[in-house]
């Protein structure tokens, strides 16, 4: 087994803007990484265009098929259990919903990126109601009574990243936004994913540009959240692309360069921590080979493994221990993670 693991390293970013804290790479990535073995899902029809897939809980999936304007809630065999519409105009739109918890058995709470809002559904697709939020969100993750939203900074004045919400408004929870030289490149930046974590731990990971998580504690006796950060491991392979920035006009080519250090990431009571989803540096094919990282709670590495096909949208099925991945064919895949995997 091999031993060294991770190695600090200082980040010419950080050192210049003076923001987060060391990077750590993880070494020898592709050598410590085995491939896993996926196999193409037995679904009668694969949903269109899937923004958003993650467990809700011990027993359902649920999937956003933007192309399909569906919700839909799958057992974890992948049967659909509900199938949830939405209109394009009407009572019953949505305008661009990215992420969705289930309240009981019977409401949809879905985030609305483009209305900015959370929107509660039945499972026959009739809206019990709205609450506006202010701010443009990115990630919903039921919280008690409440809910927490991570925010995608598009004005300037906006000063926080993760924001409760429970009452009448949105109630910051100290994350400002790291700082970037144009409003793009900003965004992008500070778009994060949510995982909940023992003890009531949620780390707060960005998605592209800085590698960098947030991990938010309860405090104790109540009051406000405890925030610390921390580097989040990503490949040796992707040394050298920290710094890069791409210029006004932005073309597609060079956005893909940008650091996308957690495009995903799910829960995992297996390491007490979270897996996710990122890129080794390699290409596959035309496109940019993605792994698997699996971490403890303390954002440190436990193991890794690299996907034989180009994932996307991602659950991770603890009892099973396996994950359930959409590529960028549409078609689902279920890869088991063997025993080992780098660690």
């Amino acid at each position: 087994m091999r031993s060294a693991v991770v190695s600090p390293v200082v980040l010419f970013l950080a050192a210049c803007s003076g923001e987060g804290p060391e990077a750590s790479y993880i070494e020898d990535f592709v050598g410590r990484s085995p491939v896993l073995e996926c196999s193409v899902a037995d679904m009668p029809a694969f949903p269109a265009a899937v923004v958003r897939l993650k467990a809700l809980n011990d027993t359902l999936l649920a999937a956003i098929a933007d192309g399909d304007r569906e919700i839909l809630l799958l057992d974890h065999g992948l049967s659909v259990r509900a199938r949830v519409r939405w209109e394009e105009e009407g009572p019953s739109a949505l305008a661009d919903p990215v992420d969705v918890e289930l309240v009981g058995d019977t409401l949809l709470t879905v985030l609305e990126r483009g209305r900015g809002r959370l929107t509660f559904l039945d499972l026959q697709g009739v809206q019990r109601g709205h609450l506006a939020l202010g701010f443009a969100p990115n990630r919903l993750l039921q919280d008690g009574d409440g809910w927490l939203v991570s925010a995608v900074p598009l004005s300037p004045t906006q000063g926080e990243i993760l924001y409760r919400v429970g009452g009448e408004r949105a109630e910051p929870l100290g994350i400002a936004p790291v700082h970037e030289a144009t409003p793009q490149i900003k965004a992008l930046a500070n778009a994060t994913v949510m995982v909940r974590t023992g003890g009531g731990r949620v780390v707060a990971a960005h998605q592209y540009v800085r590698a960098l998580a947030h991990l938010v504690d309860p405090a104790p006796g109540g009051g406000r959240a405890v925030v610390r950060d921390v580097p989040v491991p990503i490949p040796d392979g992707v040394a050298g692309t920290e710094a890069f920035r791409p210029e006004p006009p932005f073309v597609d080519e060079e956005m893909r360069r940008l650091l996308a250090p957690v495009l995903e990431a799910a829960p995992d009571p297996t390491g007490g921590g979270m897996v996710y989803l990122t890129r080794t540096g390699r290409m596959l094919g035309d496109a940019w080979e993605k792994a698997l990282v699996r971490v403890d709670a303390e954002m440190t590495y436990l193991a890794s493994w690299i996907f034989p096909v180009n994932a996307g949208p991602f659950a991770y099925l603890p009892s099973a221990n396996q994950v359930v991945a959409v590529a960028d064919d549409e078609r689902w895949y279920t890869c088991p993670l063997p025993p080992g995997g780098g660690s």
